[in-house]
């Protein structure tokens, strides 16, 4: 049987991914403090993070006027990686 020496845990650079953050300030089941918690540990390790909270909606974001900023948000975040 041969095992590998080397992982890919071992052998590749750790990279933090960034990441796009929407939150519903109404949530209740992830309530927008634990997500803000969430961006913090992220930002702590090294995370480029842009968080984005819609007052009015909750944990689905799915009222007309989020789900269209969703989309512009979405497009913009990966529109700036290329």
């Amino acid at each position: 049987m041969h095992t590998h020496t080397h992982t890919h845990t071992h052998t590749h650079t750790h990279k933090q991914a960034d990441v796009l953050l929407l939150l519903g300030a109404k949530d209740r089941r992830v309530p927008s403090p634990d997500g803000l918690q969430y961006q913090s540990a992220l930002k702590a390790a090294g995370a480029h993070v842009r968080t984005i909270v819609f007052p009015e909606d909750t944990h689905a974001l799915s009222l007309p006027r989020t789900e269209f900023e969703q989309w512009i948000n979405a497009a913009w975040w990966l529109k700036r990686m290329e």
